[in-house]
Order: structure tokens, then C-alpha cells, then sequence
């Protein structure tokens, strides 16, 4: 069940009178955001988050501390986005496996401990590398930590762990599915994955061929989109003005 659902679900529940349908619904809301559980706890709701697994946590400090390297004030932003993206994948991962445990163990190591204490499991990472392995090949798994954390730690959220979580902490889903339902099954079928890496270690099926003519996945952060958007308009242009070849273009 999508979220807009699950909040309309809760939203009529709640109206009608239907309190336990409603707590139900917002407590798979809650499962899957951090910040929606925050805002509830703000209001002085009373609210469980449902862990199904681990979770990469890191501080908004330390991500801000990994990213002022190269995005700063005194940096242009444009050679800054050419910068983060001049790596290989599989480099910087590498650089991610030396930096996460670092940090874990120092800036953040009292968040992660205050959170083991409690119950609430985190993890290092795909390969140990952290947000941008959890962010590049799962594009998700992964909390910076905007004020949720202290509070399951004094308690204001409280955690639950289990089986039965499994049957609503779901996660996100394929983009392709959304895809389906505006293109249909036919079109669908032809679109190869989706986000992840492929064998060369380069995000699969966006900014790029996907499969099927005049369809393009734009997925990213604002930094990736801001960069890859350019890419992706010399693509088409280059299509148009028949320059490129589909025969050229490597999926």
C-alpha cells in the first residue's frame, strides 16, 4: 500500500471515528519515515516505529562534514557537482568503507549508541560504505538523522521489533511499477532495471537508454539531477537533430 494511501486511510479512519483503523495505519506510515514519526512525537502523539532491519543512521553534522570537502561557499557549485561525479563508483566506495567506520565510532558514536541501548538496529552499510552504497544500489535503507534519533532514545518514539513487522514495513518500491501504471504492461516490459548499478558499476536505466524509445528515468539527489540533467538533454537533442543513433546508445 502506497503512502498517499496509507494517509488517506488514516485521515478517513480518523474522521469516522475508526481510531484503532487509524492508529493501525499511521503505525505503517511510521514504519517506514522517520520524519513523519517526529512530527507525530512533536504533536505529543503517542506512536511506535516498527523496525523490519538494521538501518544506516549518520548525523545531518556528519554528512554535512563529508560533503564541505567539496561543496563549499567559496567553491563553484557547477566544477563542485563535477567533482563528486568524476570517481568511478567502485572507487569511492572504497573511500566510503575508510570514512563510515571513522565516523561511526567517533562524530556519531554516541546517536548509535544511544539507539542500540533501546533497541533500534543500524548497520555501516552495503559493504560497509554507508549512505552512498545504501543510496546508489538500494536507493534507500539509510536515515540522516534530522531529530528522530534523540527521540527514540529519551523514548518519545518507541521501537518494536519482530516478525509481524514484516507485513508492513515495506519499503520502497520499484520505479518501474509507477511507470506501469502510466504506460502500461506493454511499455513496461521493455524497460530494463531500474536504478541500482549495473556490471560497470554505473547507475543502471536512468539519465541513460532505459529500454524503450522516448521513455527516461531522472532519479537522483538534487546534486546528481543537477549534473546528469545535462546528459540527459544532449541525449535527446542529439537523438532529434539525429546525430545519435539508437544502434550507438549502451544500455
Amino acid at each position: 500500500m502506497s503512502t498517499s494511501t496509507l494517509y488517506n486511510l488514516a485521515w478517513v479512519c480518523e474522521d469516522s471515528g475508526d481510531i484503532a483503523m487509524a492508529k493501525e495505519a499511521y503505525d505503517k506510515l511510521l514504519a517506514r519515515h522517520h520524519d513523519i514519526a517526529q512530527d507525530f512525537c512533536t504533536h505529543g502523539v503517542d506512536i511506535t516505529m516498527c523496525q523490519r532491519s538494521s538501518t544506516f543512521v549518520i548525523s545531518t553534522e556528519s554528512v554535512a562534514a563529508m560533503l564541505g570537502a567539496v561543496y563549499k561557499d567559496d567553491f563553484p557549485t557547477e566544477l563542485a557537482d563535477t567533482y563528486n561525479t568524476s570517481l568511478p563508483w567502485a572507487v569511492v566506495r572504497r573511500l566510503h568503507q575508510r570514512m563510515v567506520p571513522m565516523v561511526a565510532e567517533t562524530a556519531d558514536k554516541e546517536i548509535r549508541d544511544g539507539l542500540a541501548k533501546v533497541g533500534f538496529k543500524t548497520n555501516l552499510g552495503i559493504h560497509g560504505a554507508g549512505i552512498m552504497s545504501l543510496f546508489l544500489e538500494r536507493g534507500g535503507g539509510y536515515y540522516i538523522d534530522t531529530g528522530a534519533s534523540k527521540s527514540i532514545i529519551d523514548g518519545g518514539i518507541k521501537i518494536k521489533n519482530g516478525s509481524a513487522i514484516e507485513l508492513f514495513a515495506t519499503g520502497y518500491g520499484d520505479p518501474r511499477d509507477f511507470m506501469r501504471e502510466v504506460c502500461g504492461d506493454e511499455v513496461a516490459s521493455k524497460i530494463t532495471r531500474v536504478w541500482g548499478l549495473d556490471e560497470e558499476g554505473q547507475s543502471a536505466g536512468v539519465w541513460r537508454y532505459c529500454g524503450h524509445d522516448g521513455v527516461w528515468f531522472a532519479n537522483g539527489n538534487l546534486a546528481l539531477s543537477r549534473f546528469h540533467s545535462l546528459h540527459l538533454a544532449l541525449q535527446i537533442k542529439a537523438i532529434e537533430e539525429g546525430i545519435l543513433n539508437k544502434a550507438d546508445v549502451v544500455i
